[in-house]
């Protein structure tokens, strides 16, 4: 494997968006700040809202839980590792049971494939054990998510000793052993940290009582006891469903940390940093794309929660950048960026005392790889295609400039006039561009059709804007659209169909694939060629 060259680790500089604070997530503080002064002066009813959380806390169900066990949340995006990382931890001598937790619909060979995957494995849907309202989805800096499943899944699940992992995170060795580990055994939880920290200025530390302190939790694995953290893990499901704490809370993962903070519920932190592992992507730039989690009694890199493994892509771990333990250093977000075909969301790690390892895992990688390469089609398909709409959704979050190049057109086929007509692969979607057409395709549904997007004004793609179909309802491929005052205009639907006898076009039929039928009666149609 060819190295990176020493230019993609240039370190990189990224606007502090609270001074003096530079381990804030800037995505998360630009779209939650400003509801912060008006939180503030709720404080009180907020702390009182929280309190009575707590105090309704069914008692823990005696019984009911069980030994040890794997849980891990999925939707569509993440099916296609599931299989993988269960055959990886077979690899590795884990042999716990697991319980396997889906949102969404689910198909029956879907379930089949999972089902195989392992032998001490149980499917349960997230929707049999919460309300419509608990699981209300929330609009977030990286679009919307519903939060509520993972503690859901955790409350919930059969065993009374949970290891938690998200469905795109690969352990290098049995993690099993970490239910052994002291800082476990001492606390009954035990947390790994991310790259932030909440800022100071957050009203959450007022409503809840405790000083601002220590990073983020990252909960892409986590280790708990739901006897001895029975209240917090409540409090946690209250605060990742509840749309104003959400305001103030990064998601799932500072849902755990706060909750056992308010309840005063030990929990060990592990001590070593988060680190980046990445690869140089298609147009020579660096894309961290995999945070790597350490043992707690090691420090060796135990967990690689791996993004691009949602929707399957066959990427790289080239370089590690890792930090530390008391030292400083920068993360920087990237547009997200394209490795071996894939599109891959992307960061850097920079700073002075960064250290930088070329191929950290490879031993690892190249039996992961062969893992990977073995995924059912069928789960890939489906992950890569929601990997698509997921990340068109991420995109119009977080690059700048976004939705200035689109315009929607004046009526159903016709762009205002000075717009550029984009059309969509089949024709059926039409984008009017300020700019030119960018050429670039995402399918939301590959059986329909695959929109086109505008150039944006300062380069690369404007993902924000918003494809209007041809007709009212773009949910079919369009034959054809009616004529505007009496004529095909100018684009794809330029050719005019004519009914017996008429002086005008009755339908505007594609320029390409399509060809006029039925002219010899009064209504005309587009037939395929």
């Amino acid at each position: 494997m060819a190295l990176l060259s020493v230019s993609l680790f240039a370190h990189s500089t990224a606007a502090l968006c609270v001074p003096s604070e530079p381990y804030v997530d800037c995505n998360f503080h630009a779209l939650s700040s400003p509801h912060w002064p008006a939180l503030s002066g709720d404080a009180p009813a907020l702390t009182a809202a929280w309190k009575a959380a707590v105090a309704q806390t069914p008692e823990y169900p005696e019984g009911r839980f069980a030994g040890e066990g794997l849980v891990i949340t999925a939707t569509k995006l993440d099916l296609v590792n599931v299989p993988v990382l269960l055959t990886t931890l077979q690899s590795e001598g884990f042999d716990l049971p697991v319980e396997i937790w889906y949102s969404g619909d689910v198909s029956p060979d879907v379930m089949t494939s999972l089902l195989t995957s392992y032998s001490k494995l149980v499917i349960k849907n997230v929707a049999n054990y919460a309300s419509d309202d608990d699981l209300r989805s929330t609009e977030t800096s990286q679009g919307e998510h519903v939060f509520q499943a993972k503690p859901i899944a955790i409350l919930h699940s059969s065993f009374e000793e949970v290891l938690f992992l998200d469905a795109d995170n690969i352990p290098m060795a049995n993690p099993a052993a970490l239910f052994r580990s002291a800082q476990y055994q001492t606390t009954g939880a035990l947390f790994w940290p991310d790259f932030w920290r909440t800022a100071t200025g957050n009203p959450i530390w007022s409503i809840l009582g405790v000083s601002s302190q220590g990073q983020e939790q990252e909960s892409g694995q986590i280790f708990v006891d739901k006897r001895r953290a029975w209240k917090a893990l409540n409090l946690a499901f209250f605060f990742a469903k509840d749309s104003t704490f959400q305001k103030m809370i990064n998601g799932d993962k500072e849902a755990f940390r706060l909750a056992f903070l308010a309840t005063g519920t030990p929990f060990a932190m592990v001590g070593t940093p988060v680190a980046a592992a990445g690869a140089e992507t298609d147009s020579g730039g660096f894309c961290g794309h995999t945070m790597v989690q350490h043992d707690p009694e090691s420090g060796a890199p135990l967990f690689l929660h791996h993004n691009s493994l949602k929707h399957g892509a066959a990427v790289t771990w080239q370089v590690m950048k890792a930090v530390p333990a008391g030292k400083g250093f920068s993360v920087v977000p990237l547009p997200p960026a394209t490795i071996n075909g894939e599109p891959v969301s992307c960061l850097d790690l920079a700073g002075a005392d960064v250290i930088i390892t070329p191929e950290p895992f490879s031993a690892f990688e190249t039996t992961f790889a062969k893992l990977q390469a073995a995924a059912d089609p069928a789960l890939k398909r489906v992950s890569q295609n929601e990997f698509t709409s997921v990340s068109l959704a991420t995109a119009r979050k977080l690059l700048q400039g976004n939705g200035s190049a689109t315009v929607p057109p004046s009526s159903p086929g016709v762009c205002p006039s000075g717009a550029n007509y984009c059309y969509s692969s089949g024709g059926s979607i039409l984008t009017c561009c300020l700019t030119s057409c960018s050429g670039v395709y995402a399918s939301l549904d590959p059986a329909v059709d695959a929109v086109q997007f505008c150039n944006a004004f300062g380069g690369g793609v404007d993902y924000g804007g918003t494809p209007v179909g041809t007709t009212p309802s773009p949910s079919t491929l369009v034959a054809g659209v009616p004529p505007t005052g009496g004529v095909c205009l100018p684009g794809f639907f330029n050719q005019p169909c004519f009914p017996a006898g008429g002086t005008g076009p009755a339908i505007c039929c594609p320029s390409a694939f399509y060809q006029c039928a039925g002219t010899d009666g009064p209504t005309p149609f587009c037939q395929p060629v």
